[in-house]
């Protein structure tokens, strides 16, 4: 029996030994855990430090984006109603030019009309100093021929000759053109 207090020595030691080595490989165990904890803890500080960096500059960059879209936006709307303002003005100015140009057609119409009125009273004054003229020329034709005949004279004792008539026609009918084309150079001018 000698064989069992060494194997029971040799149990001992050996449950000594593994209890030691339990005991180690535990503390061991804890201290690694104690270090992988305290990492983690580093390492979550680390990445919600990062996290909230992060945030701050997201919500800088949003507010200096927003910012700059605002200012952006006030430019554009200054811009848009610069533009709508010149497009009303340029509209004002282009009825105010159409009313102008309508008026000045309508007077100058109305004018041209009034001259064409006055010329065709001028012509038919002419005409009718023409055809008094031209009854005067048959008159004096007409005595001439029969107060020549007669040897007596007509009824007004003024006797015409033929030549005298032509040339009082021919007079008259100068006197008419000239004064047409003066007439006529006068309504041009006006």
């Amino acid at each position: 029996m000698r064989t069992c207090p060494t194997l029971s020595s040799r149990d001992l030691k050996l449950k000594t030994t593994i209890v030691q080595r339990l005991d180690e490989t535990e503390r061991s165990m804890k201290a690694e855990c104690k270090e992988r904890l305290e990492h983690e803890k580093d390492l979550r500080a680390h990445v919600d430090a990062e996290t909230a960096q992060l945030r701050v500059y997201m919500d800088e960059s949003t507010d200096t984006v927003r910012s700059l879209v605002g200012n952006d936006q006030e430019k554009l709307r200054g811009r848009i109603q610069e533009v709508s303002d010149s497009v009303n003005s340029i509209e004002l100015e282009l009825a105010a030019l159409r009313t102008e140009v309508a008026e000045g057609a309508n007077a100058a119409s109305a004018d041209k009309e009034g001259r064409e009125k006055v010329l065709e009273a001028k012509i038919e004054d002419l005409s009718d100093r023409l055809r008094l003229g031209m009854n005067k020329l048959q008159t004096a034709i007409g005595e001439s021929r029969g107060g020549g005949g007669g040897g007596g004279g007509g009824a007004t004792g003024t006797t015409v000759s033929l030549e005298e008539a032509e040339a009082m026609y021919a007079e008259d009918i100068e006197g008419v053109k000239e004064k047409m084309a003066v007439q006529v150079r006068e309504g041009r001018s006006d």
